[in-house]
């Protein structure tokens, strides 16, 4: 099963989102001849990527399952959303992302309470030697460029003011193919309860 560990986002995040992407496809519109090809997250299946899990043995499923269930000692928390940006950079764009102005902290704290819960649950985790934590709304995958697009600008138009969203529990999700794209399935919640 390919899994991961995630927190969703709110109404207000989802309608931001959709009117940016509204904006950054008139802007591209707008340059005459074929756009650059972009895959768009659904807005129901947007999310903060904690821990990605990747391929897991079903037998280890229930204690994964089991490990994400015990309730974190963290209180609910707002997270604001702002802005926009890319990877690897604005100038050459593979993703799009809506940026973190405050909750990051909170964030990288369930994102390392994770780390140690799974430590000792799959082989290769390392909790001491992850990677800094930078948490971020994927909303879109470039897939081919188009010369000639001034993406900064695009990205300035279509930029999100700010927009909150409550954190009060992080779900197990299961990733797996539908017709038309990726979908999530959760078989596991764990509730903040600090």
């Amino acid at each position: 099963m390919r899994l991961f560990v995630a927190v969703t986002v709110g109404d207000e995040v989802r309608a931001a989102v959709t009117a940016a992407r509204r904006t950054i496809e008139q802007q591209l519109s707008a340059i005459g001849g074929p756009p650059p090809r972009l895959v768009w997250v659904a807005p129901s299946a947007l999310h903060v990527t904690l821990r990605f899990l990747g391929e897991v043995p079903d037998d280890r499923v229930p204690a994964i399952v089991e490990a994400v269930q015990e309730p974190f000692v963290l209180a609910p928390f707002q997270v604001a959303w702002l802005g926009l940006g890319a990877f690897p950079s604005t100038r050459r764009p593979r993703a799009i992302w809506v940026g973190v102005r405050e909750g990051a902290a909170a964030l990288g704290l369930l994102e390392a309470e994770l780390a140690r819960r799974f430590g000792t649950l799959l082989p290769g985790e390392r909790p001491d030697a992850a990677t800094p934590f930078h948490p971020h709304l994927t909303i879109a995958r470039v897939k081919t460029e188009r010369p000639g697009v001034d993406w900064p600008a695009v990205l300035q138009a279509a930029k999100i003011d700010e927009v909150r969203s409550r954190v009060d529990h992080v779900a197990l999700l299961r990733s797996r193919g539908l017709p038309g794209g990726v979908g999530y399935e959760e078989i596991g919640r764990g509730r903040l309860d600090g």
